[in-house]
């Protein structure tokens, strides 16, 4: 009882501490309820079936939808995460289920409103306590603008500048992969070589800004012609390297090089 009273009487006597350490405590869990509203990063709660418990303004941006209209939805249903490279969808279930529960990966994300990202998803597992069941917290950073300027970048590093074909460092890299195919499928492939006659001479004589037009133009036509059954490279100057797989091909190597010679070959009248 004494102690009862000598708490009671701390209370009464302090009672200005007590409603200072409520305002803190409320402005606390204010500030923190604003922190995740105004966070750049899509924030998702997840119950331990994958079920979206709740989630931030920035993640209904990215998902198309309503943390209400979400709520209690598959989290697969709700952000359809693909592989960039493929395009092969990508599943949380099996991060889920167990021992792979925190992990780190950039996809690509298309939500309900054909709006489409490339995010860097982060995922961690919350210990439930006091019995409680874990959750779990996705973390989604929208990422689409680097993720562009490194595409950019690469791009520029391995295509020519000039025709914007494969340089010969790629050109190369696809060359020994289409020869691993070929060996484990027991298919052939050929190799063809093709320079333009008389190049130096041309820009001598009309410059080299004529010089450069003559090399897209014969670039796009190559482009035009084969499109994606043959991969051309662009491998400096004026010279071209294409590599042709019988396998993507609907007639023979032999039928489809004589087009390609035959499709640039310029007319009696040239230069």
């Amino acid at each position: 009882v004494m102690l009862v009273s000598i708490v009671l009487f701390f209370l009464a006597a302090n009672g200005h501490l007590l409603r200072k350490l409520l305002r803190v405590l409320f402005e606390e869990r204010r500030l923190s309820q604003t922190a995740l509203t105004a966070i750049g990063e899509a924030v998702i709660r997840l119950d331990e079936r994958g079920h979206i418990l709740k989630f931030n303004p920035m993640a209904e941006k990215l998902s198309g939808m309503s943390s209400v209209e979400a709520e209690g939805k598959d989290v697969d249903d709700v952000f359809r995460l693909v592989y960039s490279d493929n395009g092969r969808r990508f599943s949380l279930q099996h991060y889920l289920a167990g021992e792979h529960a925190d992990f780190h990966h950039v996809l690509a994300l298309k939500n309900s409103q054909g709006d489409e990202y490339q995010v860097s998803v982060a995922l961690s597992t919350v210990p439930g306590g006091n019995g409680d069941r874990r959750t779990m917290v996705m973390v989604l950073s929208d990422v689409t603008k680097e993720h562009a300027l490194a595409s950019e970048v690469t791009h520029r590093e391995t295509h020519n500048v000039l025709t914007d074909l494969p340089n010969q460092d790629l050109i190369v890299k696809r060359l020994r992969n289409a020869l691993a195919r070929a060996s484990m499928n027991g298919k052939s492939l050929a190799v063809v070589y093709l320079d333009i006659d008389y190049f130096s001479k041309i820009n001598e004589a009309r410059g080299i800004e004529v010089g450069n037009h003559l090399l897209q133009a014969v670039a796009d036509k190559l482009s035009d012609f084969l499109g994606e059954k043959v991969d051309i490279g662009h491998i400096g100057g004026d010279e071209f390297l294409l590599v042709l797989e019988e396998h993507k091909i609907d007639r023979s190597l032999e039928d489809m090089v004589g087009l390609i010679f035959r499709s640039v070959r310029p007319p009696p009248t040239s230069f």
